[in-house]
């Protein structure tokens, strides 16, 4: 009995893809007259497509030296055509079920090979690299959040780093390193969740994780053998500093100042002690959620601190009652006023157009947003030393409230020429107005909001000649019914 050895994979390997689809055509519609095993060769006659009388003899032999076959044919082709396709084809139906064939031994090759070695859930650190961390300024701008520079090295065997260090660029390809573990992933994730855009360390959870990988350096003096390490937190109070010539900043003051400690915007707010190499938390007297947008206070004048501390208080709510008051040469309470409202529609022929000028009042000083002064001297107060010092918030929620009602805001007049020189002198602020258009917003301004308004205690009031005004009846209609010859059918005519 003859030995196979052609197998099904020997025999498909053979052929290019398009002469095994021709030849499985040609085997498909019985085409292949005979096929028998000789030796180290499958002979077979196989019809032509195009007539089906004609005939043609072909082979297919083993070539033992290189594993591989070769096809031989009488047709036009001659080797490795269509027809020796047909006959591999038929070869493989006789001799082998497809559903107990085996596996190439490459394939089994393949697969043992798997169990070489032991398998790994990461990429193996071949290079036994680890990741340092490295805390600097922002090179662009001063005051800013710390950035984060990651650099790799190896471990020295007598401990610390070895100074050869690698950059890495790209924080979210580090995720994928194989130098870095489960605290550098989580370090890294939560860089790039808390940046758009660069690589700023924003909070001081952040900084505590990175510090306790002891793997994390100052970035202008470092000992790769010494790690930055956690202090203790550090006690601070927000304090009014006086500048003289009435003006004033807020500044953190160490309950226990010293020389060699560096303040880090974060928050809350850190600090780095470059005398003991370590990095701690800073408490403070407010604890809000904005400690780091107090640092670097601008300076203010005396009279503008109340307006400061209303709009502090918006933001940082009770914190801000924790601060310490200022030491200034006048009260620095605020003064809600009384709001003013007067409507006008000044154009007889399109009085869809109108104006509300807008006025509040200090103890009966008025005043408009043009004014530019934040404090008020009231004419009823003799007393010079008194100031009231306007609500300079609140006065923008009346205009932001009128805003949201269509109104807008006029640019303020322009004072061009004058012949009058003593009124060219004169302190005159001109008058605040705002514009509305349209029919509909009026009507639902007078009939609906104005009601409201007065009910906030605005002092509501209108010109003479306003168009809009409700009409003043006992509700009750007189009218009569009149034929016409138009197509209505009637029109009301009121008597």
């Amino acid at each position: 009995m003859a030995i196979n050895i052609f197998t099904p994979e020997l025999l498909e390997r053979h052929f290019s893809k398009n002469e095994w689809k021709k030849g499985a055509r040609i085997f498909q519609s019985k085409g292949v007259k005979t096929c028998a095993l000789d030796g180290e060769t499958i002979r077979g006659v196989v019809s032509s497509e195009r007539a089906n009388q004609s005939t043609y003899l072909t082979r297919l032999v083993f070539e033992g030296k290189n594993g591989g076959i070769a096809s031989y044919c009488d047709c036009y082709i001659g080797r490795d055509c269509k027809h020796g396709a047909a006959l591999a084809q038929r070869f493989i139906d006789q001799h082998f079920d497809p559903n107990s064939t085996a596996s190439p031994e490459k394939v089994i090759e393949k697969w043992l090979n798997r169990f070489q070695a032991q398998p790994t859930r990461y990429q193996p650190n071949n290079l036994q690299k680890s990741l340092l961390y490295f805390l600097k300024p922002n090179s662009y701008v001063d005051d800013d959040y710390y950035t984060l520079s990651i650099k790799s090295s190896r471990a020295k065997a007598s401990g610390g780093w070895s100074q050869t260090l690698s950059t890495e660029h790209s924080a979210s390809s580090l995720i994928n390193s194989a130098y870095a573990n489960n605290d550098d992933v989580s370090i890294i994730t939560e860089l790039m969740r808390t940046n758009q855009f660069g690589d700023n360390i924003k909070y001081f959870d952040l900084f505590e994780q990175i510090i306790k990988t002891n793997r994390c350096f100052w970035q202008t003096s470092f000992n790769l053998d010494e790690a930055i390490t956690l202090g203790e937190p550090l006690e601070a109070q927000w304090q009014w500093q006086a500048l003289g010539n009435h003006l004033h900043t807020l500044e953190l003051v160490f309950n226990k100042p010293t020389d060699h400690i560096i303040i880090i915007k974060a928050q809350p707010l850190c600090y780095y002690d470059e005398l003991e190499n370590c990095f701690g938390k800073i408490n403070t007297n407010t604890q809000c959620d904005f400690e780091a947008d107090l640092l670097n206070s601008p300076i203010f004048e005396e009279d503008k601190l109340p307006w400061v501390m209303n709009k502090l208080s918006m933001s940082l709510g009770d914190a801000v009652q924790r601060l310490p008051k200022p030491k200034t040469e006048f009260s620095q309470e605020l003064t809600k006023p009384e709001v003013y409202l007067h409507f006008s529609t000044p154009s007889e022929t399109n009085p869809e157009t109108g104006y509300v000028k807008v006025n509040f009042s200090y103890q009966g000083s008025l005043v408009n947003p043009h004014d530019k002064n934040v404090t008020i001297s009231p004419d009823n107060i003799s007393n010079a030393k008194v100031k009231l010092y306007r609500d300079l918030a609140y006065e923008q929620s009346v205009v932001d409230k009128l805003t949201s009602l269509k109104f807008s805001v006029q640019p303020e007049p322009k004072r061009y020429t004058f012949t009058n020189e003593d009124y060219l002198n004169k302190k005159k602020t001109p008058k605040f107005s705002m514009l509305m258009q349209g029919r509909f917003f009026w009507q639902a301004l007078v009939h609906q909001e104005i009601p409201l308004l007065k009910e906030l205690g605005w002092h509501i009031s209108f010109a003479d000649n306003f168009y809009y005004k409700a009409l003043s009846t006992d509700s009750i209609f007189d009218a009569e019914v009149i034929e016409t010859d138009d197509h209505d059918f009637f029109s009301v005519k009121q008597s």
